[in-house]
């Protein structure tokens, strides 16, 4: 998307509430099982998709 555009976009407004969702959803999203940082993602992991679910 192009950054000069991207606030003629019109959206819809959020509430703290939805905001409040998306947050907890962030923060108790389980933890992965490995414990190393510098390795490369599974072909799982590079195809595992998200999205956040407005209620």
């Amino acid at each position: 998307m192009n950054r000069k555009e991207f606030d003629k976009i019109e959206r819809d407004p959020v509430t703290r509430e939805e905001l409040d969702e998306v947050m907890r959803q962030v923060l108790t999203a389980p933890m992965p099982d490995t414990k190393s940082e510098n390795r490369e993602p599974t072909r799982e992991e590079l195809n595992q998709k998200w999205k956040l679910v407005r209620k």
